[in-house]
This record gives structure tokens, sequence and C-alpha cells, in this order.
């Protein structure tokens, strides 16, 4: 399955600091776990793209999914993950770990909604989290 993710902040003192190859990272990740569904197909034909687009906010005590947003053009589906942001200062991947997590949490639920098996990714969640903590260059660095 043809998977990707992005991230779009609003605020900027709600902001995660993970690195563009985190994005590939990750999608190349859940797309191990993600097969295809009949049903993804029968309401999306074509070639359509799964798409997740990573935001954040203070306001929030868990995630917040929204979507899908249907893009025919593009051939993009896509879901929002809005996730919390407590205001503490996330600088290493073992700070960040908690975060993958939620956000993997996000991907299940959104998975769920398009009627696609999410068995093997829940099942190989904590292992990917685990891995994002050990991969380097995934976390952006901070200026010196």
């Amino acid at each position: 399955m043809n998977i990707f993710f992005g991230q779009i902040y609003l605020a900027p003192d709600a902001v995660f600091p993970f690195s563009f190859k985190f994005n590939n990272w990750l999608a190349e990740e859940v797309a191990k776990h993600v097969v295809d569904s009949d049903g993804f197909r029968g309401a999306y034909p074509g070639t359509m793209r799964l798409g997740f687009r990573i935001s954040a906010r203070k306001s929030l005590n868990s995630i917040d999914l929204r979507g899908p947003t249907i893009f025919r053009r593009a051939k993009d589906v896509e879901f929002t993950i809005f996730l919390p942001h407590n205001r503490i200062q996330f600088e290493t991947a073992e700070d960040l770990r908690p975060i993958v997590e939620a956000l993997l949490g996000g991907v299940i639920g959104a998975l769920d909604k398009l009627f696609i098996d999410s068995t093997e990714l829940q099942n190989h969640a904590p292992e990917i989290a685990k891995a994002f903590q050990n991969t380097p260059g995934l976390v952006q660095e901070k200026p010196a």
C-alpha cells in the first residue's frame, strides 16, 4: 500500500522536532505492516495513496484524528493526526517515543475507519517505536 506522512504545525510553540527523514522512515515502517483491502479499493478506486499529516495542539489530552479528506486529482486519501503537545521540551528520540506511540495509535484508528486490517500494525507498533528511538537522523538536531 502506498503510504506517506507529512508534517504541518499551526502554532510555532506546538511543534515536534521530527526530521524530514522521519516521514519517509515511518511511511516505510507502517507500509510493511499494512495490507490493502477490498473495502478501501472499493471506496477509493484506482491508485489512491493513503496519507497522514502530523500536527500538534496544546489544548489536547489525547490524539484528535481528522479525516479522511479525499483529493481525487492528487489521488490521495488523507488524515490529519493532531497530537497533544504538553509544552515540555522534546529534544531526544527517547523524549519523543511516547509521541510516536500515540501517532501510531492515530494511524491504527484511521486504518480502522477505512476498514483496513490494522492487526499487524498493532502488533508491531511497540517495536516500531523502539526502532524510532534507536535510528539516527529521525529527530532534528538543535542548532548550536
